[in-house]
């Protein structure tokens, strides 16, 4: 005998409903919507750990390249870490190499490499990845070494303070050309001038247009701090009267130092020579022309004013020949051309025409425009030129050597590091 149960209506219309399997599908899906936004969030949060990962790693390589050991690096490079907030309670690995492992820079002993690795946390993603995610960057800085300036303008605001222009040719491998103007265009080198240096330093930028090609050994600072003025506190020597008037001769002749007022000037093929020792030119102006030489070893040129007017200025030109040699010894050692410091602003001083110059020592004007012209040529070991602004043009030719020692007082760039990867 078969008994047959009968289930309530209600049980069967349950039964046949499909709106449980809904619920469930819901339940699925939010679970795995909740994961992905879990996910993006972190992914989130890893990107902007590593921008920041990033910034501290260029500080730091910025940091460790300015160090002169790996011991001092490393240190360097751990602390600027640590100031950021990725040290190592962070998690945070940081890895130092000099020269870098990898790159362009793998040959260059003033390059640094910094390498920084952190874990990062996980939540939704650990689901989905069997391994902890690490964020890993590289920073490479590079030092410039420091070296000495030939050329010095002084001026801090204007555009050309050291210009370059026409067919003008400075060949300066073994020193530095700065200028101190902040202007974007304090250094400017144009037209079909070509200038060869050691390097270019200046608070402001610089610019390279037309056909100019500048060729540098090493990587342009700009933006660096203004250099001081070598010979600020220098002073003009105490004198006296007068040992000559209005002095000028086409003879061939030698003279001796001494106060020479009114004015000094070389005319019609005059061989002049100078005995060693201070020369004071008290007002006038200070002119070689016409094919005229003028020659001296152990010699100092004071240009200034004993009423505090008419302060004489430089004229050289027409063929005329330089050859004089600063002191080597003595307050005035190294200095070739001392213009007063109370000397107008912008007084003008020129080197033009067919005139050759063997300087060795400094020119300095300090509130002088100065400029060489035309045919104009420096040649010598080592010629230094600091002046308000500076401006080579024409068909000048301008080839300093400086040596590594010499009686000049330097005109010292620092050392600056520039970040390369």
């Amino acid at each position: 005998m078969k008994i047959y149960r009968k289930f309530p209506i209600e049980y069967r219309k349950l039964q046949d409903s499909q709106q449980g399997s809904v619920m469930v599908l819901w339940a699925l899906t939010l679970s795995a919507t909740v994961g992905m936004i879990g996910i993006g969030l972190e992914t989130g949060n890893w990107y902007l750990t590593k921008r920041n990962l990033q910034s501290s790693t260029d500080a730091a390589a910025i940091g460790a390249a300015y160090e002169n050991n790996s011991t001092a690096r490393t240190s360097s490079a751990s602390t600027e870490m640590t100031r950021n907030g990725f040290g190592s309670s962070a998690g945070v690995t940081v890895t130092v190499n000099n020269p870098p492992l990898n790159g362009s820079y793998t040959t260059n002993s003033n390059a640094v490499e910094v390498i920084a690795s952190q874990p990062q946390p996980t939540m939704f993603s650990a689901v989905l990845m069997s391994q902890t995610p690490v964020i890993t960057v590289r920073s490479v800085a590079v030092r410039q070494t420091a070296g000495n300036a030939c050329v010095l303008a002084l001026n801090s605001l204007s555009a050309d303070t050291l210009l370059a222009s026409g067919s003008a040719i400075l060949n300066m491998p073994n020193c530095m050309i700065a200028a101190n103007s902040t202007n974007n265009g304090a250094i400017d080198i144009k037209g079909n001038s070509t200038v060869t240096v050691q390097g270019l330093y200046t608070p402001g930028s610089y610019s390279v247009n037309g056909s100019a090609v500048l060729t540098s050994s090493t990587t342009p600072v700009t933006d660096g701090n203004p250099l001081p003025d070598p010979y600020s506190s220098l002073a003009i020597p105490s004198y006296s009267g007068c040992d000559y008037n209005n002095y000028s001769t086409n003879n061939t002749i030698t003279i001796n130092p001494g106060v020479y007022c009114g004015g000094f000037s070389l005319n019609a093929h005059a061989d002049v020579t100078m005995n060693p020792g201070v020369y004071i030119m008290d007002s006038g102006s200070f002119s070689i022309n016409g094919q005229a030489t003028l020659t001296g070893t152990g010699v100092t040129i004071i240009l200034t004013s004993s009423t505090g007017s008419s302060y004489p200025t430089v004229s050289i030109n027409g063929g005329a020949e330089v050859n004089l040699t600063a002191p080597t010894s003595g307050t005035y050692s190294g200095m070739a051309f001392y213009q007063d410091r109370n000397a107008p602003l912008n007084n003008s001083n020129s080197f033009n025409g067919g005139s050759t110059m063997n300087i060795n020592g400094s020119v300095y004007f300090p509130k002088g425009q100065t400029t060489f012209n035309g045919g104009n040529s420096i040649t010598t070991p080592c010629t230094q030129i600091v002046a308000y602004t500076i401006t080579f043009n024409g068909n000048n030719t301008t080839s300093i050597n400086c040596p590594t020692s010499n009686s000049i007082t330097p005109i010292t760039i620092p050392a600056s590091v520039t970040l390369e990867e």
